[in-house]
């Protein structure tokens, strides 16, 4: 598995792992209108993948908005100010994630 920056062609394989992750869990709780869009968020600061065999397993984006809770753990981890950025829910395939 590797982790690296989201391309804009990642963009695709993302909605559609979304998708997934709605049909199994419910999230996010309100489906939005499109998965392509909701992934490609204008207040987007920065987003990563993880890859698997060119594969999308997993998902996760910063966002100037969010939860406090959420802000300040990335916050300690990247070393920057809450003001900087919020984080998005980190998506991952129920397959992978199970072992599959």
């Amino acid at each position: 598995m590797l982790i690296r920056a989201r391309l804009d062609g990642d963009i695709a394989g993302c909605a559609t792992l979304l998708a997934d992750v709605h049909a199994a869990d419910g999230y996010p709780p309100v489906r939005p209108v499109s998965f392509h869009d909701f992934i490609a968020s204008a207040d987007q600061i920065e987003a990563w993948v993880a890859d698997h065999g060119e594969r999308i397993i997993g998902h996760v984006a910063l966002h100037s908005r969010t939860s406090v809770a959420a802000t300040r753990y990335a916050c300690e981890i990247l070393g920057r100010t809450a003001g900087e950025f919020g984080v998005a829910r980190l998506d991952v395939a129920q397959s992978f994630s199970s072992g599959a």
